[in-house]
């Protein structure tokens, strides 16, 4: 089975997303060729990160939160051909805060590169400080579709963990295809876990940490679906209660 890069706003998109990771930022100065007081980072992503991909946050002007960045998108370690991202800033009672939004190129094992969206953002309590840390999340998934005893199913994959490899530490889920439902939280499976389709267990193996091509192999868990997803359900005894009139 094939996984490409699922849509962002298609309704497969999981709701499992992972939780942010947090990259520490150096102040590069106040008045220098990268802009107003910006601050730089790395991002440890794909198989072999090494130092990390690396980024610079800056002002658009003196007296502006820091609203741009730079970040190496392609994997060559430069900035230099690097179109900058722009966005506007939100604010809250304690904190404001300025997200970017960008795809960047993972490179594969067969020397190619594959699409990786991520959102970066950073947080400070007055948009006239310099952050001095930045937070970011893996946003975009991978999906396939194979048939089981004729029916079409989806396979969706997202990278839990934040580091442009897929494997241990990830999330899946596996549902027919013509179900316009939300995921539910409980319905996502770690990587090596099994999920359930036409009364049978099935787990995911992937084929690298790409995750280009995946097989799904049924297992016997040792339980049944009703009881696998009643352990599973945080909120089954709650839905089977009783309802006042």
């Amino acid at each position: 089975m094939t996984l490409t890069p699922g849509a962002p706003d298609s309704k497969l998109r999981p709701r499992f997303g992972s939780p942010a990771a947090d990259v520490k930022l150096r102040s590069l100065g106040k008045g220098t060729a990268q802009g107003f007081d910006p601050v730089a980072g790395r991002l440890a992503l794909g198989p072999a990160p090494g130092e990390g991909r690396p980024f610079v946050i800056t002002r658009s002007g003196p007296d502006r939160p820091h609203d741009v960045l730079v970040i190496d998108r392609d994997g060559d370690g430069a900035l230099d051909h690097d179109a900058p991202v722009l966005g506007g800033v939100r604010e809250g009672q304690a904190e404001a805060w300025k997200t970017f939004k960008v795809t960047l190129q993972l490179p594969v094992g067969d020397g190619g590169t594959e699409p990786y969206d991520i959102a970066l953002w950073v947080v400070v309590k007055d948009v006239a400080d310099v952050p001095k840390t930045a937070r970011f999340r893996g946003t975009g998934y991978r999906r396939g579709q194979l048939r089981i005893e004729e029916e079409l199913f989806d396979v969706v994959l997202s990278d839990a963990d934040n580091d442009g490899v897929f494997g241990a530490g990830d999330r899946w889920a596996l549902r027919r295809a013509l179900d316009e439902t939300m995921y539910r939280l409980h319905a996502a499976r770690d990587v090596g876990d099994f999920a359930w389709a036409k009364g049978g267990a099935w787990t995911l193996e992937l084929d690298s940490p790409a995750g280009r091509t995946a097989r799904l192999l049924p297992v016997d868990p040792g339980v049944t679906q009703d009881e696998d997803e009643r352990r599973r359900d945080p909120f089954w005894e709650d839905r089977r209660a009783p309802r006042a009139e």
